[in-house]
Parts: C-alpha cells; sequence; structure tokens
C-alpha cells in the first residue's frame, strides 16, 4: 500500500477548506505529522502494509488560485 493525502483537515489550512487553494498553517506540522503516524499504524494493525508515502499529491495544486479539488498546497521549502 502506498499512501498519498489529498488534503489536511480544513482547519489545519490556511483558507479554512478541503478544498481550494491553502497551505498548512506552521502551528499544525506536528498535528499533521501525528495524522501520518496514525495513518501508517492503524493499516499495519489490520495487517495492510504501507510501502510508502508522499507527504501531498500534487502539491502544486493547493497554489493556484481558484482550484477546486481537494487539495493542500507544498512547494520545495515547506
Amino acid at each position: 500500500m502506498y499512501g498519498s493525502p489529498w488534503s489536511s483537515p480544513a482547519w489545519m489550512k490556511s483558507n479554512g477548506m478541503i478544498n481550494g487553494s491553502g497551505v498548512l498553517l506552521p502551528q499544525y506540522a506536528q498535528s499533521w505529522a501525528n495524522y501520518f503516524t496514525r495513518f501508517v499504524a492503524e493499516y499495519e494493525s489490520n495487517g495492510i502494509p504501507i510501502w510508502g508515502l508522499t507527504a501531498q499529491n500534487e502539491p502544486l495544486a493547493g497554489l493556484i488560485d481558484g482550484w477546486s479539488w481537494n487539495c493542500l498546497g507544498f512547494n520545495a521549502t515547506t
């Protein structure tokens, strides 16, 4: 199994929505990391090993104004 998120929860994003352009608010970096840890632990506890993860699916989409799908902006720095 390979995991790749579309968006963080809305309350962690700068725009307050799952879809639309927005980035992870710095104060939630640890919370987002905890989501990743929990995701892996839950799948593996049910016998589904995780082979790999990405930080974000289509990370540049979250930086495009008016993007209508679930997304979270990431660039090389973040």
